[in-house]
């Protein structure tokens, strides 16, 4: 099932060609609002064509990775862009992003007859998810009462 793994870095490249567009803007915090909205745009209309040229089965494995990279690369924004108080949540992105691209990537590399799309690990468990969204909560709640 080594297809699984080329139409994932099929789907991290097709999202990342586009991000040298990234070093057109200066700088502001108004700048990341821009970005974000250009990066959901051009996701929709990226996925719409995935979905004229691949089935079903292999377009829920480029869905998720043209997503994780999509986060990635919005994560990467944030932390480049933004101010130095978004700069921790800017890299948790990124990293977040690479840890579940990544275990999909050594699954279908390495272990290939157990693929499926939760390799991805993306609904891992209810207490798993419980913890991404506290983690996000406590991030902007210290950050919230303690700016700096």
């Amino acid at each position: 099932m080594i297809i699984h793994a080329k139409v994932a870095l099929l789907s991290i490249f097709s999202c990342a060609l586009w991000s040298p567009l990234y070093w057109i803007w200066e700088g502001d915090i108004e700048n990341i609002y821009i970005i974000v909205g250009w990066i959901l745009t051009t996701v929709v209309s990226h996925l719409w064509l995935a979905a004229k040229i691949i089935n079903m089965r292999m377009f829920s494995v480029a869905w998720r990775s043209y997503m994780l990279t999509a986060f990635f690369m919005m994560g990467f924004s944030i932390a480049y862009f933004a101010s130095t108080l978004y700069l921790s949540f800017g890299l948790y992105i990124c990293v977040l992003s690479t840890f579940h691209m990544g275990e999909y990537l050594a699954t279908a590399l390495f272990n290939p007859t157990s693929i499926s799309l939760s390799s991805f690990i993306l609904n891992h468990s209810l207490e798993f998810n419980v913890a991404m969204i506290l983690s996000v909560v406590e991030h902007w709640t210290l950050l919230y009462f303690f700016p700096g």
